[in-house]
């Protein structure tokens, strides 16, 4: 999504943050699935080459699991995987596709004009959902 005249460029990663806190609240094996899952999704629907959100949306899924596990959980430390594991994902897919030349842009105006952007806006995301979708996710395993 454009704003402000292509001044900056917005990617909404929602179905990546909820990856994340699926990897985050269950466990690192459920967030690598639905990373699989929703990667190859994307792939086929979205995407210039099958694999790039497919390996990167999973990798990103596992190592948000691998990384909760060892820290005494909150709030803020919930936000800060979110945030880091999108600006992973950004930092992943641009390396990528210039690495096979599918763009054409310099990393300097990527990272200002797309990756914080999309960072801050997914972070904002993350922080609106997190109570609903953790009071949904502990719910699910209460029944079983």
């Amino acid at each position: 999504m454009d704003y402000f005249y292509s001044l900056i460029t917005v990617v909404p990663h929602f179905v990546l943050v909820m990856i994340i806190f699926i990897s985050i609240f269950q466990s690192k094996n459920r967030g690598l699935i639905a990373g699989l899952l929703f990667g190859l999704l994307f792939d086929v629907v979205y995407g210039k080459m099958i694999g790039i959100n497919f390996i990167g949306m999973a990798l990103v899924g596992y190592f948000s699991g691998w990384i909760a596990q060892y820290f005494q959980r909150s709030f803020p430390l919930y936000v800060l995987i979110v945030t880091f594991g999108v600006l992973l994902f950004e930092l992943y897919s641009f390396g990528t596709l210039h690495l096979f030349h599918l763009i054409n842009i310099s990393f300097q105006w990527a990272f200002v004009q797309v990756t914080i952007p999309t960072v801050i806006v997914n972070g904002i995301f993350a922080i609106l959902i997190f109570r609903p979708l953790q009071f949904l996710i502990e719910e699910e395993k209460i029944e079983d």
